[in-house]
């Protein structure tokens, strides 16, 4: 199964963090970027729902809010 999403990002912010990402080869293109975003949610997710909804916060050792965070 293929899932095609659409963004369209206009906060010039969030643009430059993510051309920041890629240019440092930590992904090789933004498509990688946000799928790994979205792994690291769903996953995110998963943990909390399973702690009963208790917040945690993120529990992947690997934090694309953090990348994203050190991007700027």
């Amino acid at each position: 199964m293929v899932v095609i999403i659409k963004a369209l990002i206009d906060d010039p912010i969030l643009i430059r963090k993510i051309d920041s990402l890629v240019k440092s080869k930590k992904y090789q293109d933004a498509t990688h970027l946000a799928a790994q975003a979205i792994r690291n949610l769903l996953e995110e997710e998963t943990e909390k729902a399973r702690l009963d909804g208790f917040n945690v916060g993120h529990l992947n050792p690997y934090s694309f809010t953090e990348e994203m965070k050190t991007a700027s």
